[in-house]
C-alpha cells in the first residue's frame, strides 16, 4: 500500500520480465473501481 503518494517507483524489478499491475484507491469513503490491467 502508497499512503499519501500519486506515485511510486518500483526497485528490484528484473529488466527482462514482463510485470502488471493495477490500481484501487482505498479512502474514507470507501473503495474505488480497480483500474484497467497495466503491462510494464
Amino acid at each position: 500500500m502508497v499512503y499519501d503518494k500519486s506515485e511510486r517507483h518500483f526497485r528490484g524489478l528484473n529488466k527482462d520480465v514482463t510485470y502488471y499491475a493495477r490500481i484501487e484507491a482505498i479512502s474514507e469513503t470507501g473503495v474505488s473501481i480497480k483500474s484497467s490491467i497495466v503491462k510494464f
